[in-house]
């Protein structure tokens, strides 16, 4: 098998239950999905489906309460917080809805950040920052703070954070769910040359017209995922 034929995500009968007041919910209930590497998959559902539990399960920032994940061939099962927080920095670039762009920082310390966790030469950083910055159209607003640029240069900015460690997947919740039409028309663009540069992309979204733009997708509803689209009659 090519490494390209190898699944980047890969996910086998996993469940996962919060409790509130008492209650039990059980939110994922038994998902099975494969993505290999070099693909776009978008995956719809709507509010309270488990996209984002789901989302959250594969950026290693919640646990779940049976089943398996492998991420590039890691079984994350066993990872201390620790080796999750190491493989999160190296493996992952996330890509949200908030932008979640520190304030205080400018749009090229935002981009570097990510690398500089992992202790990545500033200079390295600094250069190949500029790199994805021109390429981006976002050259010239690196040294102001976000609070100083659009919304879409600001998802743009967000997108070159996730990208500034060649992280083996994207992970994107609602990227363009803040952004106007021409913007968010701009992000998906732009998410298109990604991929077509081989990068894997996994998106979540209610928009059916924004999940189009991906080359497959995946349908989650009452905890379930799925190839074909819920219907109310299902």
């Amino acid at each position: 098998m090519s490494k390209k034929q190898q699944s980047i995500i890969e996910v086998k009968d996993l469940h996962k239950s919060y409790k509130n007041d008492g209650l039990s919910y059980h939110v994922l209930k038994g998902v099975n999905m494969s993505i290999k590497r070099g693909e776009y998959v978008s995956i719809m559902g709507p509010s309270g489906s488990g996209k984002s539990t789901l989302l959250h399960i594969l950026g290693l920032f919640d646990k779940f309460d049976s089943g398996n994940y492998f991420l590039d061939g890691i079984d994350v099962n066993h990872l201390s917080e620790t080796e999750k927080a190491k493989v999160r920095a190296l493996k992952i670039g996330f890509v949200f809805q908030m932008f979640y762009l520190i304030p205080s920082l400018t749009v090229l310390e935002n981009i570097i950040l990510p690398g500089l966790i992992v202790n990545r030469p500033r200079n390295e950083l600094i250069e190949k920052a500029k790199h994805i910055a021109e390429k981006f159209g976002i050259l010239e607003i690196l040294e102001k703070t976000p609070n100083k640029v659009s919304g879409g240069q600001m998802q743009r900015s967000a997108i070159a954070r996730a990208l500034i460690n060649d992280p083996a997947v994207i992970l994107a919740d609602e990227p363009t769910g803040n952004l106007d039409s021409k913007s968010g028309k701009a992000v998906l663009d732009l998410f298109d040359e990604l991929h077509k540069e081989g990068r894997t992309i996994v998106m979540i979204t209610h928009d059916s017209n924004v999940a189009k733009r991906a080359q497959r997708t995946l349908y989650i509803f009452d905890g379930f995922i799925s190839e074909k689209p819920y219907h109310k009659s299902d």
